[in-house]
């Protein structure tokens, strides 16, 4: 499971030299510029993710480089994101109504007071009825999702997400290095919220978070984007190894 990840350079390339601070930097300004402006920022950041998930599908180890190509960028991210919206969808469907009920509940409360204590019952067991729902459905969506991600960075088309036998057999020729590069990734998402927990417990800290989220978020993407492509090339390895068996036999 470990064989592809080499965890050292993983966790520290985003800030190991002088030039990878450089690009961080930037990176940090456009993460910033995404609570200003909705959505653009994000494309070419995704597109950025993209581009240093390629270098390991190539067999290189991930590394900082120049933030140039814009438009490239901006297509790849943008093919990304809407990846990533298809595949949400079906969470997006189940909450509509959720939502929708939230909001008419203090209407019909108001016009059905005869049925006041039933409705009282029976909206938190559709409530918890939903989250028995989503919460399996999330889960399973946030595992095989970043292989599929993956597959659309390998294969330049966004159709390439669609291909789900394709890079389902990658997933499962490795799925215990997906599942590690998930715990990776909640590991330093858990281990940042301390972080910034303790930095609003603090006056100047709190005054400077606004600066340090796009940081960590900068930081996240990067080795989650790079553990993910390291699972998804170990998968590879693994399935090319298993029909040179095969043929062997």
């Amino acid at each position: 499971m470990l064989s592809n990840f080499d965890l050292n350079h993983l966790l520290t390339f985003p800030l190991k030299e002088t030039e990878s601070r450089k690009q961080f930097l930037i990176g940090m300004l456009i993460y910033l510029a995404a609570f200003i402006i909705p959505i653009i920022p994000m494309l070419f950041a995704t597109g950025y993710m993209m581009r240093i998930m390629r270098q390991v599908l190539k067999g290189e180890r991930p590394r900082m480089i120049a933030w140039d190509e814009w438009g490239e960028m901006f297509t790849d991210g943008a093919r990304l994101f809407g990846v990533r919206l298809v595949f949400m969808l079906p969470i997006f469907l189940l909450l509509c109504p959720l939502i929708g009920f939230n909001v008419a509940l203090p209407f019909i409360m108001e016009h059905a007071s005869q049925n006041a204590d039933w409705i009282a019952i029976i909206f938190p067991l559709l409530f918890g009825g939903f989250f028995l729902i989503l919460m399996p459905l999330s889960l399973v969506i946030s595992v095989i999702l970043p292989a599929a991600e993956v597959h659309v960075t390998d294969k330049g088309e966004f159709a390439a997400a669609f291909h789900v036998r394709e890079w389902w057999a990658i997933f499962c020729a490795n799925w215990g290095g997906f599942l590690l590069a998930l715990a990776i990734a909640y590991g330093i998402s858990f281990a940042l919220t301390i972080v910034v927990q303790f930095a609003m417990l603090t006056l100047v800290l709190i005054c400077v978070l606004p600066f340090i989220l796009p940081g960590i978020w900068m930081y996240m993407s990067l080795v989650m984007y790079a553990a993910f492509a390291q699972a998804y090339k170990g998968g590879q390895e693994r399935l090319q190894t298993e029909r040179e068996i095969i043929n062997l036999h």
